[in-house]
């Protein structure tokens, strides 16, 4: 089965996510922009969430923490920007 890393937008916020479907994914989470889909798994996903981990957001909602949420800070935008290069 397929496993993919994604990177979308919604309420000026980044989310990096992992999953096996990504049509359903999009669905459930209803960015307002797909940045970028990589092949990745689980392990790929969780060593991004460490290299942007000063850009985490830490505010709570429902009582759990964002953090698959990350600020837009310039690395991360042009770590994506170069991913979606590199995929053209």
């Amino acid at each position: 089965m397929p496993e993919y890393v994604y990177f979308i937008k919604r309420d000026g916020l980044i989310k990096i996510g992992w999953t096996t479907n990504i049509r359903s994914r999009m669905k459930a989470l209803r960015p307002d922009e797909v940045l970028h889909v990589q092949p990745g798994t689980q392990k790929d996903e969780a060593a991004l969430h460490r290299a942007f981990r000063h850009l985490r957001v830490g505010t709570e909602t429902g009582g759990r923490r964002l953090r698959e949420w990350f600020q837009p800070g310039d690395d991360l935008v042009a770590y994506i920007e170069l991913r979606r290069q590199l995929a053209a």
